[in-house]
């Protein structure tokens, strides 16, 4: 089992839609390497959502899971949209719902998302 370590900031707060934009266009995390069992879609998330919470942007690493898996997203509540959900390897918004194959749209795994609560 991989232990994380997410750093904490207690002075965070929600963004509005263009900073998130703007956050994920300056942030490099998707130019890291993706090495299996080494710094995959987990990493890929942490780092993201620990860069933003450095900024004082407020952020959740999400996991999904489907019929064969898992994957890791990153999550901002904005204050002028509603949640959003950032591919951290892709730097791209995907829709998050049961039953939607964002995979298929990003060139990925066909798996059918699914959110255990």
């Amino acid at each position: 089992m991989k232990v994380l370590s997410l750093q904490s900031q207690t002075l965070y707060s929600n963004p509005i839609y263009e900073e998130v934009k703007d956050f994920i266009k300056k942030d490099k995390t998707n130019e890291n390497k993706y090495i299996l069992n080494k710094y995959v879609c987990i990493d890929f998330a942490k780092d993201v959502n620990n860069n933003a919470e450095k900024q004082g942007i407020r952020t959740a690493l999400v996991i999904v899971y489907f019929k064969n898996g898992a994957h890791a997203l990153v999550a901002f509540e904005t204050i002028d949209r509603e949640l959003i959900f950032i591919e951290p390897q892709a730097d791209k918004e995907v829709k998050v719902k049961i039953g939607i194959r964002y995979w298929l749209t990003m060139n990925l795994l066909n798996q059918t998302m699914m959110i255990l609560l």
